[in-house]
């Protein structure tokens, strides 16, 4: 008779904790039925009203969950890098009572921050820094090839050498995802190459004002050229009227002929 008692009550102890662990819910609200998020990881948690014990039937792949207590619900989305935007559901449970929660994460940047002040480069060349703010992940810069540059936390690193050939101009295009902008740059040519290249400019125009009075006022009687050579052509030019620089490339007037090309 001892035995069928003690049988009794661990049958009504165990009744009753089953009873106490196992409550189910009649309803199970959440405090948003859409959970809407960026681009970039997110945490945050989720107010839940229920009547009993629930759990998560079902959840993302990309979203991380836990149950800190019986009004909460904390979650994590890891970072949308599909440049599309993903939605699936979070299904919270209690027995057969079911409730589904629609998860919303944005794939592409909605921001893009860079200071758009044109960018001056001295002629002998620099480096300069470009900040950038975005909430993408996707930076693509495109810019000449006479700038060289790399990315790293947030910074654009350009490096500008020294300008031997001409006045620069134009744009660096900053784009993420859809979303772009345009910094202005500029470099002028080294100061004693410019000078160097007006002054050759300037003798070259003497030169074909010179060539032209002479024309005018000693007209000759054209002759048929040999076939292998012009006669008279300047030996050192070939007839041309210019030579190469050996030092800056550039073309200048043949120092024998004057720039005519003959003689």
């Amino acid at each position: 008779m001892f035995r069928n008692t003690v049988y009794a009550t661990l049958a009504i102890f165990v009744v009753a904790l089953t009873a106490t662990g196992c409550q189910r819910a009649t309803h199970i609200t959440p405090q948003a039925d859409t959970i809407r998020c960026d681009r970039p990881q997110t945490t945050d948690s989720l107010l839940v009203s229920s009547d009993g014990k629930w759990e998560v039937a079902y959840r993302p792949q990309w979203m991380q969950v836990s149950q800190p207590n019986d009004t909460t619900l904390r979650y994590q989305l890891s970072e949308n890098r599909t440049r599309r935007t993903r939605q699936d559901s979070l299904v919270l449970r209690s027995g057969s009572l079911q409730c589904a929660i629609c998860v919303i994460q944005g794939g592409v940047a909605k921001y893009v921050e860079v200071d758009d002040k044109p960018l001056v480069f001295r002629p002998e060349g620099e480096d300069r820094d470009i900040r950038i703010g975005t909430d993408g992940c996707f930076i693509h810069v495109s810019c000449p090839d006479f700038i060289t540059y790399y990315l790293h936390k947030g910074i654009i690193h350009l490096s500008v050498g020294q300008n031997r050939t001409g006045d620069r101009q134009g744009n660096i295009i900053i784009t993420v995802d859809s979303l772009q902008r345009t910094i202005p740059y500029s470099q002028e040519m080294l100061p004693h190459l410019k000078a160097y290249q007006k002054v050759m400019a300037a003798t070259r125009a003497e030169a074909a004002v010179l060539d032209q009075t002479e024309t005018v006022s000693n007209p000759q009687p054209q002759s048929a050229p040999s076939p292998t050579k012009k006669a008279g052509n300047c030996r050192k030019c070939g007839g041309s009227g210019a030579i190469d620089d050996p030092y800056t490339g550039m073309a200048l007037a043949c120092d024998m002929c004057g720039g005519k090309g003959h003689y």
